[in-house]
């Protein structure tokens, strides 16, 4: 809606801020296209990536931990049919030693 105002358009024959396409793949971020136009080796780069071998992250270890109490904040993970797993370590600060799970040695 224009609230009954005059509206006034540009016409140029050059975009004044420049149009670019970037590809974010794997971690990196590839220009594709600018102001240049097409850059096929940033679109072979692609290639190249896709081609590789995508690294695993190292399974997670299961270790039995008892503790005497449940610590606070934590919740057992359950499995699909309803049933407690036990707890799943993420993160341990080993800094503060008053941590339950630090004291225990457990490791993520």
């Amino acid at each position: 809606r224009t609230k009954q105002r005059p509206v006034y358009t540009v016409h140029t024959t050059y975009r004044p801020t420049p149009l670019r396409h970037f590809l974010s793949f794997r971690g990196h971020t590839l220009p594709l296209m600018d102001d240049a136009g097409f850059h096929l080796e940033a679109f072979q780069r692609a290639r190249e990536l896709q081609s590789e071998k995508v690294k695993v992250p190292p399974r997670k270890r299961r270790v039995s931990v008892t503790f005497e109490s449940r610590p606070f904040g934590m919740t057992p993970a359950k499995d699909e049919g309803g049933g407690t797993l036990g707890y799943v370590v993420d993160k341990v600060n080993h800094n503060d030693p008053s941590k339950p799970a630090a004291r225990l040695g457990v490791k993520p």
